[in-house]
This record gives C-alpha cells, structure tokens and sequence, in this order.
C-alpha cells in the first residue's frame, strides 16, 4: 500500500484473485476447473462442449487478474470491499485512535512529557493509521466510481 492509501500492482492482483476465488462461483473459474473433468485442459468433461467454452473465459478472467487488469465491475467492487475491510478490521486493532495519538503528540510539544522513542512509535503508529485511512477512501471513492461506470464494461 502506497502512502496515498492506493493499493500497489502486488495487492491489486491479490484483491482481484481473492474476490474471484472466494466468490462461489467463481472458485472453479479460477482454479481451472474443479468440478469435472476438464481441469484447465480445456476439454469438455463430457459436456456437450460447455465446459470447454466456459475454461476460455476462465483462462481470460484469470489472465487479466494476473495482469492486475480489472475483470469485471462485480469482481472489482468486491475486490475493494475486501480491501476496505481488511484496512478497517486493521485500523480497529490498534489500541488508540488518530485522533488520541494527535493529541499526545500535540501535548508532548515543546515538553518533556514523553521519551523520544515513545514519541516515535506514536508517531509511525499515526502515520500507518493515516494510511490506512486513505486507503479506506480509495476504496470507497472508486466504489463510487464503478457504480456510476461501470454499464457495459467487461
């Protein structure tokens, strides 16, 4: 995660990959297969031909995962609600919140109420959170953006 709050490239494809893969039925798009025969060989199980059709799809959506493409708007959407909430569930676990740590730095200034490594930790302990909170409206903002975008886009 950058300090802007947007995600990196390594991250994206993560997201992406986890949205697709946990989604339930997506789990056999993205693991090649997994319920008959065809096993990303593209064959068609026995099937008529459908499953043959549908490992093309698979191979693209997860090409353009590994890319760091997005996919598809209900994938990108639930690829960013998964970030927005690992970064909230993060942001809950620290034992202060940003504005408390404001404030004991701001108290700390020009006295000598608290050591010099204590300040530090505050100080990145704020810093990580402010990140974290970015993050959190990146998220939210481009959810905004693809609810808005996203018709026909695929």
């Amino acid at each position: 995660m950058y300090q802007n709050g947007c995600p990196n490239w390594d991250l994206l494809c993560f997201v992406r990959y986890k949205a697709a893969c946990f989604d339930a039925h997506s789990l056999p798009e993205m693991e090649g297969g997994g319920g008959g025969g065809s096993k990303g060989q593209g064959s068609d199980g026995g099937n008529g031909g459908r499953a043959g059709r549908g490992e093309g799809e698979r191979q693209r959506r997860r090409r353009r995962i590994l890319e760091g493409s997005p996919c598809a708007p209900l994938l990108e959407a639930r690829a960013f609600d998964y970030l927005r909430d690992r970064c909230e569930a993060k942001l809950a676990k620290f034992p202060t919140t940003a504005a408390q740590d404001e404030d004991i730095l701001q108290s700390s200034k020009g006295r000598a109420q608290i050591s010099p490594e204590l300040e530090l930790a505050v100080t990145w302990r704020l810093s990580q959170k402010r990140v974290l909170m970015k993050a959190i409206d990146v998220c939210e903002r481009y959810r905004e953006y693809l609810s808005s975008h996203s018709n026909g886009w695929e």
